[in-house]
């Protein structure tokens, strides 16, 4: 084969391989709206499990809360023993005062004019007074020192308490309005999945005949040329012919099989394609007689599959315009070109891994 002649065999079955890339492009993007839709279903799952958690939680923590602000108070019993320290201080007080009054009394009575009046009694007017001044500006210092930190303590925890129960009540109806969100909002999920599985799998009855009939004929019109195991060494293959590093398809093959030895394949091809892709106008431009040969030729089998598609889908009476019409299109050189150019980007192990996954495995169903 002829150098232009071995380069239009490749661009051909490239084209046939991103053509099956263009007819799978709906059933990969209903796949991926049904996996987007299974994801936030499992999301609203685990939110709803938290919301469940979460407002027991929330309970138990307030009655903890109220425990607390019930212990936080100070009890009339409390407030007995707390006194216990002004009074002894507030007695001690005034035996000191009512002694220091005596003294005071004592002094006056010794150097003053003292007629008319009893000692024991003028001493008493001067102790008693100290005993009961001393007592009470003792007994109040010493008990605004003793009970005002705790009664402010008191205050705060009470305070700090009342807050955490407002909280914890304000998470309880926060978390039980979420719930009813959620939970609407999963059953508007299910209903959406449901309707985007039932169409995906609608369009994978349809499109997967399709693509391995699209298939079959790419293999049975190239598979004597390139070996389908081979297809995804493409880009490889059409870079080193169209460079001149080798003359034959056979000897680009065994540069291929060389670089699968050193595992440099995968960067190779990615270069590979990026060569393409910035050559392939002039490439096509160069090899358009050849192209619209081959591409004729792909076509003719194209159709020959079509008309067994449809006698093997008679039974899918709902989707047969459907497929007529997808392998109809298929069937003209236009079809061919346009996908060889708009999957130009895409590199050849991608293409062929997908069709020959298709073609093997089908899809996957929901």
């Amino acid at each position: 084969m002829e150098k232009n002649e071995i380069l239009s065999t490749l661009y051909s079955i490239r084209a046939g391989l991103s053509a099956i890339s263009v007819e799978n492009e709906p059933l990969e993007k209903g796949r991926k709206e049904v996996e987007r839709l299974n994801g936030k279903i499992k999301n609203n799952k685990m939110a709803i499990g938290a919301c469940r958690n979460a407002i027991p939680n929330a309970q138990r923590s307030k009655q903890e809360y109220k425990r607390a602000l019930k212990e936080s108070k100070v009890g009339v019993f409390s407030y007995i023993l707390l006194m216990v320290s002004p009074v002894l201080s507030a007695l001690f007080a005034a035996g000191i005062g009512g002694v220091v009054g005596a003294i005071v009394a004592t002094f006056v009575w010794e150097f003053g004019d003292n007629s008319g009046a009893l000692k024991t009694g003028y001493v008493l007017t001067y102790a008693i007074p100290f005993a009961i001044i001393s007592a009470l500006v003792t007994g109040i210092v010493v008990g605004i020192i003793t009970l005002r930190p705790i009664i402010t303590q008191a205050k705060e925890d009470k305070r700090r308490n009342s807050e955490d129960i407002r909280r914890c009540e304000n998470d309880v109806s926060y978390n039980q309005q979420k719930l009813v969100k959620l939970t609407k909002d999963g059953e508007l999920l299910k209903e959406q999945k449901v309707i985007a599985a039932d169409r995906y799998n609608k369009d994978a009855e349809i499109t997967v005949p399709v693509i391995k009939a699209m298939y079959q004929t790419l293999e049975e019109s190239y598979a004597t040329i390139l070996d389908p195991r081979d297809w995804e060494n493409l880009d490889l293959l059409i870079y080193y012919i169209s460079t001149g590093r080798a003359d034959t398809l056979k000897e680009a093959l065994q540069q291929v099989d060389r670089l699968k030895q050193t595992a440099m394949i995968v960067n190779a091809i990615g270069e590979a394609s990026k060569n393409i892709c910035q050559s392939i106008e002039v490439n096509i431009s160069a090899l358009r007689a050849d192209l619209n040969h081959h591409f004729s030729a792909l076509s003719i089998q194209l159709g020959k599959q079509h008309d067994a598609q449809m006698r093997a889908l008679n039974k899918i009476s709902a989707g047969v315009s459907s497929v007529g019409s997808k392998l109809d299109v298929a069937n003209t050189n236009a079809k061919l070109q346009t996908a060889l150019l708009k999957k130009i980007d895409t590199n050849s192990q991608v293409l062929a891994n997908v069709a020959t996954d298709i073609y093997y495995n089908g899809v996957k169903t929901f």
